[in-house]
């Protein structure tokens, strides 16, 4: 993981800070991925490259719909949907005690 950190063209060095900071092992629904591993075997999920990116708000912005996607949708598994969506959640919220912080 620290050579895509070293890689990735960052547009600050507190871009780089902040995703050392979700890297760390508090955060557990940003180390965590319910359905697969298809994000967590990208190196550096979109979630986190948005965090960088845009802040909370565009963190915000981008679980919301993804909440309402999981919520919204008629699939078989509601089950996993309404874990998926509680993922987001604890996600946005692990975000937003970060934010607080800074």
């Amino acid at each position: 993981m620290s050579n895509l950190i070293d890689d990735y063209e960052y547009q600050s060095i507190e871009a780089a800070t902040r995703l050392r900071k979700l890297q760390r092992e508090e955060y557990a629904a940003l180390n965590s991925q319910v359905g697969g591993s298809h994000y967590k075997d990208m190196g550096l999920e979109p979630v986190e490259a948005t965090y960088m990116r845009y802040g909370y708000a565009g963190v915000k912005a981008a679980l919301h719909c993804k909440i309402d996607k999981y919520i919204g949708r008629d699939k078989h598994d509601e089950l996993a949907d309404l874990k998926k969506a509680k993922h987001c959640i604890d996600m946005l919220i692990e975000y937003k005690e970060r934010d607080d912080v800074n």
